[in-house]
């Protein structure tokens, strides 16, 4: 596993821990799953 850093908003930040607690999930999950969502979604396109 590689750890990944990125940089938001202060705000951001808060809304989307708040988001995360509200929803009982974690915000890792929720960046990975962003991150593959995009990640196949690219390699779709690529393959047509």
């Amino acid at each position: 596993m590689i750890k990944f850093n990125v940089n938001l908003p202060e705000d951001l930040h808060k809304r989307f821990k708040l988001a995360c607690v509200q929803e009982g999930k974690d915000m890792t999950e929720i960046v990975r799953a962003c991150i593959l969502k995009y990640v196949e979604k690219i390699e779709k396109k690529q393959k047509k």
